[in-house]
């Protein structure tokens, strides 16, 4: 429902679910949302997650950061 979002408000919400995330798969939900979205706040939620404690959402976090180095990539 949210994939894709690029609003202001759309984003900060996500990356605020990310960061409070009460399970692994509201974290994977979340990322899986901002899939796409190249903003500095995007990237750095996605950093952010690389340290979380749940190995599903490290690993989604890893893919969706390689997924926008390989779409900005000419």
């Amino acid at each position: 429902l949210l994939r894709g979002a690029t609003g202001k408000a759309e984003v900060e919400g996500l990356v605020e679910l990310l960061y409070a995330a009460p399970t692994a798969r509201l974290a994977t939900a979340a990322i899986g949302a901002l899939e796409g979205n190249d903003s500095p706040l995007a990237r750095e939620a996605l950093r952010a997650a690389l340290s979380g404690p749940h190995s599903s959402v490290r690993l989604a976090a890893v893919q969706a950061l390689y997924q926008m180095d390989i779409a900005a990539t000419p």
